[in-house]
């Protein structure tokens, strides 16, 4: 019994095994259906998911375009009633001349039939006259025939005066009277009269003429010598400068109605600007015009002149104080820039017949003109002028429109065995330390007070004693620094720059109305030091971006407070307010049209606004905008946005206002484009215009993107990467910026509490060092103009101005990363 029960146990566990066993084969191959299940279902989720990724992208397209050609439909349905009000009255001018020249045909066969008559009635006169003449002659005759011999003179009857003969030439002028004259003599004198009015006209043209010549002459002339000026693009055809009297809008309107009609009805709306960039087509050449006029500060203006082919300086010749403006200081500064200059006297205001004589003037003009070595010219229309420097621009093809096109695309595009080490970060501004100079760089320190969220250096060229350094925070202030020159950087002021901040200090006196604490400009620093000049509050929250305008005596910032500031530089004030509906992470002025104010929010939309006339335009971008940029043309803008890509926009004017037309775009990384930073071309030292872009993570690097000008001249075409520099750049948006010395270095902040320093230069291998002085990550970095000075800030509200002392060598060697330490800033 107890082995039939011990058997049955062994048979029942037996089974139960089996039946789990079977049980958990059948729970497997359960849960590998499930398994392959749930894999294709994550695997539909997820394809949904990109599916919905891309379809969201392609949203966002598709109302971008939408966006766009409702803009387009509304500027189409403007120029339609534009077109349909100019129909109208073309029909009706053309019923009225259909009138007029009913009434001219009426009139003129009236005055044929008048002149058929009158010349009857002068044939009949004529007869009579000479038949009463021959009786009066016969009488005489007889009456002397009986005459006696002698009489007394009281008792001589005087003679007849004969009939004298006026003939007045067609257009006014003096009365030529010929007595005893037949109508035979009174036609010949006529032809000769006309004879010799067109041989005065025909002189006059042959005179235009020699002096269109003579211009073409010293164009050629000018073109075979070498160029004294800085070695720029000139990318601009003509730049236009005078006297506010001088009548150059009256010039221009003039131009544009001649050669472009269609823009002429525009011209009316851009008279008052200071700035004025337009495009003619004359004989069907697209001609790029910058007016500037002379209140602009002369730094300015001899900027535009370097980055123009030929400078034309007008005068109004009844004005002689325009003359003067025009010799000096514009004439001089436009023949200092190695552009081709003309002197073109206005004579647009003066009346030939009743004006006063300028004969004086012309001559003073003429004179100065050959003492600078350049051409004069005189008229009332700048049409002539335009087509001679057409041609001279069509002809001239031994220097490159911008100067250097590049066709680098990758590190290895440089030329083999040109590997050289990198020149100094700076230029010395200070003098050798102790041990002769051991330590190369000085450092300068302010606590701020809060997170560093942008740095910018302006007025470089208004004080001799300092620039300022703007530094915005995340609290919405901007604090605003003066950095005193050294004693060596007031020595390398040129005269020409000196004489620049003469004649702006003393056209411009600087008031503070504000009410806010401001450093009086007679307060004296030490050379070299820096002290806080003003802070400027009014953003509730933290400021992301920020730029001066042309002429620096602007300020704009964006804020992530859905607002866009505008400050006076010289006074403090805020001098206008602009709200839009998004968080701003851009904003700049238009080069060529300082009164416009672009801005970039977080919805994907650029805003266009004139802060004068109050016109506001918008473009819609497909992803949503972080950083913008101009090129030196000021005619580019490029626009980095939240996932890698870079647009390109070309600023335009349509209907008289400003706007932007969308080139083409580029996507270069993943990441979000936090700074943009445009370095100008040097074709001396072999650099191409390129773009230094900082990206965050997943790329976390800058990149260095050459930008390609031309075909056609003048004309972006495509960026091209070259480099990748790789910098800690996660998630905290950084600034970088470029010092020109040593070659070009990329100047960029980063997480690793420092910034970091790389020399772009093709004739040096790609080495990377490092600045430390911060405890924190730095966010903003700047260089001055005279490239003497870096600011570096961090966000922990610490701010370091960096300077180069002189050394015993050449040039500081580049110290590779692994040696960071040595290069610490000097306490």
């Amino acid at each position: 019994h107890e082995r039939f029960w011990r058997g049955l146990r062994t048979a029942v566990v037996h089974a139960q095994q089996c039946w789990r066993q079977r049980q958990a084969v059948h729970q497997l191959r359960k849960m590998r259906d499930e398994k392959y299940h749930v894999g294709g279902l994550v695997a539909k989720l997820q394809a949904a998911k990109d599916a919905n990724i891309e379809m969201e992208a392609q949203v966002r397209k598709l109302e971008a375009e939408s966006f766009n050609a409702k803009q387009d439909v509304e500027r189409l349905r403007k120029e339609v009633e534009a077109l349909k009000k100019e129909a109208a009255d073309a029909k009706s001018r053309a019923a009225t001349v259909v009138e007029l020249q009913k009434q001219v045909e009426d009139l003129t066969k009236a005055r044929e039939e008048d002149r058929l008559k009158y010349e009857g009635e002068i044939a009949e006169m004529k007869e009579q006259a000479l038949g009463d003449l021959e009786a009066a002659q016969a009488v005489a005759e007889s009456a002397a025939a009986q005459a006696p011999p002698v009489a007394s003179p009281r008792h001589l009857a005087s003679p007849r005066e004969a009939p004298t003969l006026t003939i007045t030439a067609a257009e006014p002028g003096p009365k030529l009277v010929v007595p005893h004259a037949s109508s035979k003599q009174a036609a010949l004198l006529q032809a000769k009269m006309e004879l010799i009015g067109g041989d005065l006209n025909k002189t006059k043209a042959q005179y235009n003429q020699l002096l269109q010549n003579a211009a073409m002459g010293y164009a050629r002339t000018v073109s075979a010598k070498p160029r004294s000026g800085p070695m720029t693009a000139r990318h601009m055809d003509i730049c236009l400068l005078g006297h506010a009297g001088a009548g150059n809008p009256d010039l221009l309107f003039e131009l544009v109605k001649e050669s472009d009609p269609a823009q002429a009805e525009c011209r009316g709306l851009r008279a008052d600007r200071q700035l004025d960039h337009l495009r003619v087509k004359v004989d069907g050449h697209e001609t790029k015009i910058l007016s500037c006029a002379s209140s602009n500060p002369l730094y300015h203006i001899v900027n535009w002149c370097s980055r123009s082919k030929w400078v034309v300086v007008s005068y109004n010749v009844c004005d002689e104080d325009s003359l003067n403006t025009a010799v000096s200081p514009l004439l001089e500064r436009a023949v200092q820039s190695g552009a081709k200059v003309l002197l073109f006297g206005n004579t647009m205001f003066w009346d030939e017949l009743s004006g006063p004589d300028v004969s004086e003037t012309v001559m003073a003009a003429h004179n100065a003109a050959a003492v600078l070595g350049v051409v004069a010219a005189e008229g009332h229309l700048l049409l002539p002028i335009v087509r001679m420097i057409i041609q001279d621009i069509q002809k001239d093809h031994s220097e490159p429109s911008y100067g250097f096109i590049s066709t680098s695309a990758g590190k290895d595009a440089r030329k083999p065995g040109r590997d050289k080490g990198a020149g100094p970060l700076l230029r010395p501004s200070m003098g050798p330390g102790p041990g002769g100079g051991a330590k190369p760089v000085s450092v300068f320190e302010a606590e701020i007070g809060d997170a560093v969220t942008q740095a910018c250096f302006g007025q470089h060229l208004i004080r001799e004693e300092y620039v300022l350094l703007a530094v915005c925070t995340r609290q919405g202030e901007v604090v605003v620094f003066r950095c005193y020159r050294t004693q060596l950087e007031i020595a390398a002021l040129t005269a020409d720059e000196r004489d620049l901040m003469f004649n702006w200090n003393n056209s411009r006196r600087r008031t503070n109305t504000s009410g806010i604490s401001m450093v009086s400009d007679d307060a004296e620093g030490s050379p070299g030091t820096f002290h806080e000049h003003c802070r400027y509050k009014g953003h509730r929250k933290g400021i992301a971006c920020m730029a001066f305008n042309a002429m620096e005596d602007m300020m704009v910032t964006g804020s992530i407070d859905k607002t866009v500031r505008i400050w006076s530089v010289d006074t403090g004030v805020t001098w206008k307010i602009i709200e839009v509906a998004y968080p701003v992470f851009g904003a700049a002025f238009l080069p060529l049209n300082p009164q416009v104010v672009v801005s970039a929010n977080g919805n994907c939309v650029l805003h266009l606004v004139d802060v004068k006339s109050q016109q506001v335009s918008k473009r819609k971008v497909d992803l949503g905008i972080r950083s913008l940029q101009f090129d030196d043309t000021g005619c580019f803008m490029f626009v980095g946005t939240i996932e890698g890509w870079i647009h390109v926009f070309e600023h335009v004017e349509q209907d008289g206002a400003a706007a932007l037309r969308f080139k083409f775009k580029l996507q270069f990384g993943k990441g979000a484009v936090t700074c943009i930073t445009f370095v100008p071309a040097r074709p001396a030292e072999e650099r191409p215009p390129c773009l230094l872009v900082c990206a965050q993570k997943p790329d976390s690097n800058v990149a260095i993107l050459d930008c390609v000008y031309g075909p056609p001249s003048g004309m972006l075409t495509s960026l091209q990467v070259r480099h990748r520099v790789r910098v800690q750049i996660t998630t905290t948006p950084v600034q970088c910026c470029f010092s020109p010395s040593g070659g070009g270095h990329l100047v960029s902040g980063s997480e690793q509490k420092s910034a970091v320093v790389c020399c772009i230069s093709q004739k040096s291998s790609l080495q990377v060092f490092a600045l430390k002085g911060h405890a924190k990550t730095v966010v903003a970095v700047a260089c001055n103009q005279a490239d003497t000075m870096l600011a570096s800030a961090d966000v922990g509200g610490k701010l370091v101005i960096w300077r180069r002392r002189q050394e015993g060598s050449a040039r500081m060697s580049v110290v590779p990363e692994m040696d960071l330490q040595t290069l610490s800033p000097e306490r």
